[in-house]
């Protein structure tokens, strides 16, 4: 929008420019977001614990899509009640316990910050 605005049209004009960054907003998480889900899911496979490396193929992503919000969520296909077990550690029938091993969480703290980056480098 470009030229002058009268005051009686100063609202109309705002709403408009308003309008117009949050379609682009919207388009650019609809772009982004299931880029870097796909780029998490990469992370995973290759930094989860390989024993017989069935466990490590096994991560998916599913992207949900609506008019408000976009939204990615990985999740194990093939061995999800082995996902929390090994990123927090677990009782032995024996006693004692073993040994967390962090493979989940510093990808979602890398996916959420990539998501923000990204965002900001699109809409300036």
């Amino acid at each position: 929008m470009t030229g002058r605005v009268g005051m009686l049209n100063l609202t109309e004009a705002v709403n408009d420019i308003l309008s117009e960054y949050g379609d682009a907003a919207m388009e650019a998480v609809k772009t982004v977001v299931p880029q870097v889900g796909k780029e998490a899911v990469k992370k995973l496979k290759a930094d989860s614990p390989k024993d017989t490396g069935g466990y490590s193929k096994g991560w998916k992503a599913t992207t949900r899509t609506s008019r408000l919000s976009t939204t990615v969520t990985i999740y194990n296909k093939d061995h999800y009640q082995v996902a929390h077990l090994l990123e927090h550690g677990h009782a032995k029938r024996g006693g004692g316990r073993t040994a967390p091993i962090a493979h989940i969480k510093p990808v979602e703290d890398w996916a959420n910050e990539e998501v923000t980056k990204r965002l900001r480098e699109v809409l300036g």
